[in-house]
């Protein structure tokens, strides 16, 4: 299947028989390097922590292709939401810098379309600069597809595509519009075929083509990747007359050529799956014979070196300007014209065209007829090679001569060249200050980002640092790396100029950034755009220079496991999303993403050299994985249930897996097959509540490989000969299910972890327990090994970690603080510190020595599952229930922030002037806010529970507060004292709440569908509208209540039911007054407008309906396409928005029943939807980390905030005659200020 989906290659052929070309081919590869092993060696604290001292350019690349899910041009590329080229181990410039582009981590395609090239940070900037007219994408005819100069620089492989990637390309170029056809193709060939008649008679040259794979020659820094054409027909260009000859050409190649003798390069490009970002490309003849090599050269004069090699004296000057040439990079004719001094780009063409005669370039051409050269590598290397004494003049010559119709560099339009390679040519010229005001320019820094991608970026910077230590920049450099998960999320916006403003917010960063932060804020205030950033008052996105370096997104399920690559600056996650994904943390970017599961990945094992991964999965198979290419080389199975866990020798040569189906499997990694079944677990064991008794759950290999422990829910380990596959000792003695087993440097020991709350260590020879850690008083889920100073460390369910010495059983500390059980910790390899997760979110940094925490680390969402520690313990990398991971810098200042919950913010409440804020949240407290300056001015304590809602009065003074264990507290704001409590009453849980405007009456609302008015001031319950069992339907809802609301007055109370039907309630009197029929299925939520007189509500049947409670009668009903999630009235109730499951919010007029309009952006959950006071605004949150501000009346989104975590809640807040603030809160328990 692969095949019929490769590009059907214009093989032209320069008078090569095909055993020549064969040949050729075999040549060809044979001088490909070895993999580069520089990056692997370069230090990962050097990665992120020592910016003065940056590693080698080199180490930032790999002999794999990085790509990017952002949509790059020039050489531009086409929005793409790949991962990973598919590209050879061997290839020849895995030494370069920025080779590696990046990803954002999202699988799914950002834009399958044409849309406008290199998103700008400012629309207004891009019209200026140039971003709208660069040939990021070519068009194709009138209706053709968008082609990518990006793609110049992909990689073919010649390996099969995986079935995934087949479907995922069958599903992509559906959406792909045809080729060029017709009379705009022929006149542009016929363009063509008159240049190559001229070039032909002034050159007399061979015409003989042959297909040359990139692969062989170039991966260019950054931007290798997806295509955004797929068809093959019409694209390969005029065939010569002497391949036909030899009859060497495919039929679809010899189909679309029109003269035969053209002495134009062809290429071909195939749109691949863009989820596995899978592409190839043929782009550029082989070069003919050359008269001589560049190393027989020698160390000749000039003169006699241009003699030898065939070289005209009139291009001996141009042929030595092509040593300022970044390695592997096609150059665009705009670029050659200025670096040659000639009059234009047809000038520059013709010497393009002579050099490839001669064997030193080769040229190709894109569809729009633009042409493009790349200098061979042999050549660019003897030019290097020769220190030629005026490169540093070309350089800056080469820079002067972009500069000639601009002020700045950043206004200079970008050819597809300059912008990408700007930093290498200011580098060498010494610019350094123009370099830094590239880097302190954040419209021209999110235009490359969206251009080049993430690597491109991180590259300037590192050019820079390498040579000037810069405290600014470097605080800049940290900034970007946080934000461009943000930015790559969301390429539609303007993101990185607010997201780094907002990271540099922290008082202890003014003195560095005061002036570039002042002026960054200025220019957003004067930007034209429609849509502006929403900025937050304070610093509640996580701060530059702290314990937080990035977050690495792009997973779509919790994260179950992070290990960290031999090489020390991949990191590796295993999700329940059922893909392994490779992240650099150099440019804090998903490189590799391993899809091919159909279940969750439960574990990850690596070789020690680093080119082999293997996953386990609960779809009852293990795979194997290459990390080059990231390519699936076997798949393990035989086992009948969830695979639990792997291991592999240090060497690749075997792996071990352990499984559900209680038996181990020692595989052949080489053969892909099963030498031997451990069978023995589950012998006589009951089980303990799992489906297959016996199930192991853990295993651990010695380092030489001799032996394996298995840890299992029958209560015991179980060692074995990995040679023969026997038992060797069955370790027994733990009363609850083994879940982790590890074993000494040395091989001689081993630890189990149990759920019978000991850690126990054996004693592998002999199979004897040689001590029992004992002291958990709850499950022990994991513990660690360390031989310096018999260091053994255990986590456990009691929320608390323990340090041992192993030899003797002794416990030397107890680590204290987390307030949730703990799954998983880190030790350095000295035992000096160590870093545990737990279930309150938390990751917390230990000094082992005094047992005494360090740092607290805070930022997840969601329980933290998996942790590794770098090895010389700098950074931190966490894996989290919130599908992220994130890296943390453990040298760097904590940054305590009080002004925060410690858990998911449910819900915000304001006083109706606007002043006060309170949000209420799942650590049991309430926080009272000063609206104007975004100050906490109280944390109310007191409940036990998680508070729910909160009411605050229309005097600004009282609130109230309410957990789902029926405990209401009374506060007054102002002195921030509990005044009363609603005394312990019997019950079910809170389902919800409401209360009037002056919180002197409540309804509460119970699971068991109890319904209660509560008096506040009284504390009494002054009459039961629905009583718990009552389903008389003359008299009450005959289903479940699902939600009550009151009336502002508290005159009269709504209910909503699972009946299909609305009550409106007479509080005075406790009847019913109207019952609201006209649904069809069960109504979820409802909600008021400000004056109590109109009900709007949400429910399954796919309408919302609105409502005169004061007469019953209905008003309008909102039909829709889709599930109906949430809904809000505007305050003056005559429109309504309403939110469905495809993220859209709907406006509605109640008058006309008609929908308005609909707000399109979000691509996650919106949690909450709501109205400005004067009902001219609506302002949306969603699970997507992004706020959003629209107008009624035109429909489009006037401002954006992107936040580090998913987003709950929103309220505007600010005095009644202008709201200038809105509130929005997170469920990392952070409150957001944003200044409208």
């Amino acid at each position: 299947m692969f095949n019929s989906l490769r590009t059907v290659a214009a093989k032209l052929t320069r008078g090569s028989s095909g055993a020549q070309l064969a040949a050729q081919d075999q040549r060809t590869s044979e001088q490909n390097p070895e993999r580069s092993s520089e990056a692997a060696s370069a230090g990962e604290d050097d990665t992120l922590g020592s910016i003065h001292s940056f590693p080698p350019r080199s180490s930032v690349s790999r002999d794999r292709s990085r790509q990017s899910s952002d949509g790059r041009k020039g050489i531009p590329r086409a929005s793409t939401s790949g991962i990973k080229s598919l590209q050879s181990s061997e290839t020849a410039s895995s030494s370069q810098a920025g080779s590696r582009s990046s990803n954002v981590g999202s699988k799914s395609l950002l834009d399958a379309g044409p849309r406008s090239s290199g998103v700008s940070s400012d629309t207004a900037y891009a019209a200026q600069h140039g971003q709208q007219g660069t040939p990021s994408r070519f068009y194709q005819g009138t209706e053709g597809s968008w082609m990518s100069l990006q793609s110049l620089q992909s990689s073919l492989a010649d390996e099969p595509m995986s079935s995934s990637h087949v479907k995922s390309h069958q599903r992509i170029s559906q959406d792909v519009p045809p080729l060029a056809t017709g009379s705009e193709q022929r006149d542009g060939r016929d363009k063509m075929e008159a240049e190559a008649q001229r070039q032909q008679q002034e050159h007399q040259r061979n015409s003989s083509d042959m297909r040359i794979s990139l692969h062989e020659e170039a991966t260019s820094s950054g931007r290798a990747d997806a295509l955004q054409s797929s068809k093959n027909d019409g694209m390969s260009f005029n065939r010569p007359a002497a391949a036909r000859q030899h009859g060497s050409l495919d039929s679809t190649t010899s189909s679309s050529g029109t003269n035969a003798h053209s002495q134009r390069s062809s290429f071909a490009m195939e749109r691949a799956s863009l989820d596995a970002n899978r592409s190839s490309l043929e782009l550029f003849g082989t070069l003919p014979q050359q008269h001589t090599a560049p190393a027989e050269v020698g160390n000749q004069s000039l003169e006699a070196m241009a003699r030898q090699m065939g070289l005209p004296k009139e291009m001996l000057d141009r042929y030595l300007r092509l040593a300022v040439v970044p390695d592997n990079t096609p150059l665009p004719m705009t670029m050659l014209s200025k670096l040659w001094r000639l009059s234009g780009e047809r000038e520059a063409e013709g010497c393009a065209n002579l050099l490839q005669q001669l064997g030193i370039m080769r040229v190709a051409f894109l569809y729009d007829g633009s042409a493009w050269a790349l200098v061979d590598g042999a050549h660019l290397k003897h030019l290097q090679s020769l220190a030629w004494s005026g490169a540093t003049g070309v350089h800056d010559e080469l820079l002067q001569s972009y500069l000639a119709e601009q002020q700045e560099l950043a206004t200079v339009q970008d050819d597809g060249y300059f912008m990408q390679n700007i930093g290498h040519h200011l580098v060498a010229a010494k610019h350094m200050r123009d370099l830094k005001k590239l880097l302190t320019n954040a419209a021209w820094l999110e235009s490359k980002l969206h251009s080049y991608g993430v690597a491109s970026v991180v590259a300037d910077y590192r050019r820079y640092l390498m040579c000037v230590n810069d405290d600014q920049v470097k605080l800049l450099l940290e900034t970007v790396q946080m934000s461009v998960s943000s930015c790559m999320q969301h390429p539609e916006l303007p993101t990185l100029r607010p997201q780094m403003v907002g990271r540099l917010m922290a008082a202890h960063h003014s003195s560095r950034v005061a002036s570039w932060l002042a002026q960054q804020q200025q220019q957003m205030r004067a930007s034209s755009n429609i849509t502006k950033p929403l900025m937050p008052k304070t610093a509640s996105l996580e701060q530059a220079g702290g314990l937080h370096r990035m977050v690495l997104r792009g997973h779509s399920g919790p994260i179950q496991k992070v290990l960290l690559a031999p090489g020390g600056t991949d990191v590796i996650t295993a999700s329940v999303d059922g893909s392994a994904r490779v992240w650099d943390m150099e440019i804090g970017d998903c490189v590799l993403l391993m899809e091919g599961h159909t279940a969750g990945v439960t574990d990850l094992a690596v070789a020690n050299e680093g080119s082999m991964l293997v996953t386990s999965s609960a779809d009852h198979t293990a795979r194997v994985w290459t990390l080059d290419k990231g390519q699936c080389r076997a798949v393990l199975q035989g086992h009948t249930a969830a695979v639990n866990a792997v291991a592999v020798d240090v060497q690749g040569r075997f792996a071990v897996t352990a499984s559900a189906d209680a038996t181990g499997r020692v595989w052949d990694l080489h053969s892909g097959q099963c030498a031997h079944v451990l069978r023995g677990h589950g012998a006589g064991a009951a089980g303990a509540g799992s489906l297959v008794a016996g199930a192991v759950w853990s295993v651990a290999l010695t380092p030489d490989g001799r032996r394996v422990v298995t840890g299992s829910e029958d209560f015991t380990a179980r060692v074995w000969d990995v040679v023969s596959g026997n038992c060797a000792h069955v370790l027994d003695g733990h009363t609850g299910w083994v879940v982790q087993v590890c074993t000494t440097a040395d091989g001689l020991r081993c630890a189990t972890a149990s759920h019978d709350g000991t850690a126990r260590i054996w004693k592998l020879v002999e199979g004897e327990c040689e001590q029992v850690l004992q002291g958990h008083t709850g499950r022990v889920n994991s513990v660690k090994l360390c031989d310096v100073k018999h260091t053994a460390m255990t986590v456990s369910d009691d929320f608390t970690a323990r340090v041992w010495d192993w030899s003797t059983g002794e416990c030397r500390h107890v680590l204290q603080g987390h307030g949730g059980w703990l799954s998983d910790m880190a030790l350095l390899p000295n035992a000096s510190r160590a870093v545990t997760v737990s279930g309150d979110d938390l990751a917390v940094l230990w000094d082992l020595q005094g047992g005494k925490c360090c740092n607290v680390l805070e930022g997840h969402s969601a329980q933290a599952n998996s942790v590794v520690l770098t090895r010389r313990g700098r950074f931190a990398i966490t894996g989290s229930e919130d599908s992220t991971a994130r890296v943390w810098d453990l040298h760097a200042p904590a940054q305590l922030d009080d002004q925060n919950h410690a858990g998911k913010v449910h819900t915000i409440s304001v006083t109706p002037d606007g002043s006060i804020a309170v949000s209420v949240a799942a650590d049991g407290c309430a926080m009272v806010w000063d609206v104007q300056s975004g100050s906490c001015r109280h944390t109310l304590k007191g409940h036990a529970g998680a508070l729910h809602w909160a009411c605050l009065a229309s005097d600004g003074r009282t609130l109230l507060t309410v957990a789902g264990d029926r405990m209401v507290k009374i506060w007054d704001c102002i002195t921030g004292s509990c005044s009363a409590t609603l005394p312990n009453h019997a019950g079910y849980r809170v389902k919800s709440f409401a209360a009037s405007a002056d919180c002197r009456l409540a309804v509460i609302v119970l699971f068991d569908s109890t319904v209660a008015v509560w008096d506040m001031g009284s504390m009494e319950c002054i009459c039961m509208l629905q009583s718990w069992g009552d389903r008389d339907a003359a008299r009450v809802h005959s289903a479940g209540v699902n939600a009550a609301y009151l009336t502002p007055s508290g005159s009269r109370a709504v209910t909503v039911s699972g009946d299909h039907t609305a009550r409106v309630w007479d509080i005075a009197t406790a009847e019913c007054k109207f019952v609201l029929r006209g649904h069809d299925d069960s109504i979820s939520m409802g909600c008021l407008d400000g004056a109590g007189r109109r009900l709007l509500t949400v429910a399954f049947d796919k309408t919302a309906r609105v409502w005169d409670i004061r007469t019953g009668r209905s008003l309008a009903v909102l039909q829709h396409q889709q599930q109906l999630v949430r809904g809000c009235m505007a305050p003056h109730g005559h429109t309504v928005v309403t939110v469905t499951a495809d993220h859209v919010a709907h406006l509605w007029d109640v008058r006309s029943g008609q929908a308005l309009h609909a707000f399109e952006g979000h691509k996650e959950e919106v949690t909450h939807v709501t109205f400005s006071r004067d009902s001219l605004w609506v302002a949306t949150c969603s699970t997507d980390c992004t706020a959003r501000l629209w107008s009624v009346q035109s429909s489009q989104l006037q401002g954006f905030f992107m936040a580090d975590s998913s987003l709950t809640h929103c309220v505007f807040a600010g005095p009644p005659q202008q709201q200038d603030t809105l509130l929005v809160s997170g469920d990392n328990g952070s409150i957001h200020f944003l200044q409208l």
